[in-house]
């Protein structure tokens, strides 16, 4: 059951959520992130930058054991998606400003997280492990 719920059920709700926040998208929407890019620019390094940074902090303020460390730099890593994209839709945000930042920050991912890892590791355990 639950697998069924995980590799069925899962990927049609994602599915269902773009299309309904991609179809309130207009060519518009996208204009107003590349004319005032500020805001697209600030979110990317927040993203990139500052969420780690700030797990980072958390993880010594606390001395969290190195599990869940790792659990919450993982998390860290990986913080735009579906889901911020329909918060932004249910709240009225700028759902083109949302979608460009997933978009694009989804780019960096097949490197990002392998070169931020090996940054945490040496910060947080000293190169003992492998993120």
């Amino acid at each position: 059951m639950f697998a069924t719920l995980t590799q069925i059920g899962l990927p049609l709700a994602l599915i269902l959520i773009m299309t309904g926040v991609g179809m309130s998208l207009r060519p518009s929407n996208f204009r107003d992130v590349l004319r005032a890019p500020k805001a697209f620019f600030v979110g990317t390094a927040a993203q990139l930058l500052l969420l780690p940074a700030i797990a980072v902090l958390l993880i010594s303020l606390f001395g969290l054991q190195a599990e869940l460390a790792v659990g919450l730099f993982i998390l860290a890593l990986c913080p735009g998606g579906t889901t911020s994209n329909l918060y932004s839709y249910l709240c009225k945000a700028d759902v083109g400003l949302s979608v460009s930042l997933t978009a694009i920050v989804r780019l960096y991912y097949p490197l990002y997280p392998a070169i931020t890892g090996r940054v945490g590791d040496q910060f947080l355990f000293g190169g003992k492990h492998r993120l």
